[in-house]
């Protein structure tokens, strides 16, 4: 059994209703998804950079250039026309969600100030497992 202050963190969501019950349906929710690259200490400047927040119908997304755009996801799954001077109630709401969960990681934002290795550590595995050039053909570094 998970600690109290872990279970807070996560935001998973049992499907027991739909195995007992497959008829059910699970009450509606946001996702969010954000790249989390920004330069060290300047969170606040990345956060409406590379993101979006959707529900089952609308998406909201924050490309990194360029205003804000609102999809209905409903009537265009392909994501080409911008409905958000049409729907800007909409774009609002999930807007505040979208703050209202920036504001809640803030706190797990631990290695903000951390100094990058000098090397990726995944690329200098592989090197030493293969022998040969990283990722992408990239050479080992030189030592």
């Amino acid at each position: 059994m998970p600690s109290p202050a872990f279970a807070a963190q996560v935001r998973g969501r049992s499907f027991k209703p739909l195995l007992v019950q497959p008829e059910a349906s699970l009450p509606e929710r946001n996702f969010i998804a954000h790249v989390g690259r920004w330069a060290s200490g300047k969170a606040a400047e990345g956060q409406y950079v590379n993101a979006s927040i959707r529900n089952d119908r609308f998406a909201l997304v924050f490309p990194a250039k360029g205003p804000s755009e609102l999809f209905d996801l409903k009537a265009d799954p392909m994501q080409s026309n911008n409905v958000i001077a049409d729907r800007e109630a909409t774009a609002a709401g999930l807007l505040k969600d979208y703050d209202a969960w920036w504001a809640d990681v803030q706190p797990y934002l631990v290695n903000e100030h951390v100094a990058a290795p000098l090397q990726n550590p995944f690329h200098l595995a592989y090197r030493q497992q293969y022998a040969g050039p990283g990722p992408n053909g990239v050479p080992p570094p030189k030592r």
